[in-house]
């Protein structure tokens, strides 16, 4: 996968968010459709459709001191025994009232390339 010349930071998200999670799953690693953060006692992983608020309540539980590990692509490894979250791209999209509402005003990355929601790192 060789982005053209002019395609900027376009292709970034679209490479991380779907083609490596496609390449992850050919080669037999479960990947599904959710965000997770840590807590002491585990991972939280929240799996479901678009719109059901993943990032949401991901968001919100990493603002209030949960590790944040992944947001659309949740990607599954056992280690000794136990199964774990393998951390994911270090952003979170969210719609901007879910902005609003959780993050602090200068929290904001910007609008993420190829998405209509802005971003937090």
């Amino acid at each position: 996968c060789t982005p053209v010349p002019d395609a900027g930071e376009r292709w970034r998200p679209i490479y991380q968010q779907q083609i490596v999670p496609l390449l992850e799953s050919l080669k037999g690693v479960p990947v599904y459709h959710g965000a997770a953060v840590a807590t002491a006692s585990g991972a939280i992983a929240l799996l479901g459709p678009s719109g059901t608020g993943k990032s949401t309540l991901t968001a919100a539980l990493a603002s209030r001191g949960h590790a944040f590990l992944s947001d659309d692509c949740l990607s599954l490894r056992e280690d000794r025994g136990q199964l774990c979250v393998v951390p994911h791209l270090p952003e979170i999209r969210l719609w901007n009232d879910s902005l609003d509402a959780i993050a602090p005003a200068d929290a904001a990355g910007g609008q993420a390339p190829g998405s209509p929601k802005p971003h937090l790192e």
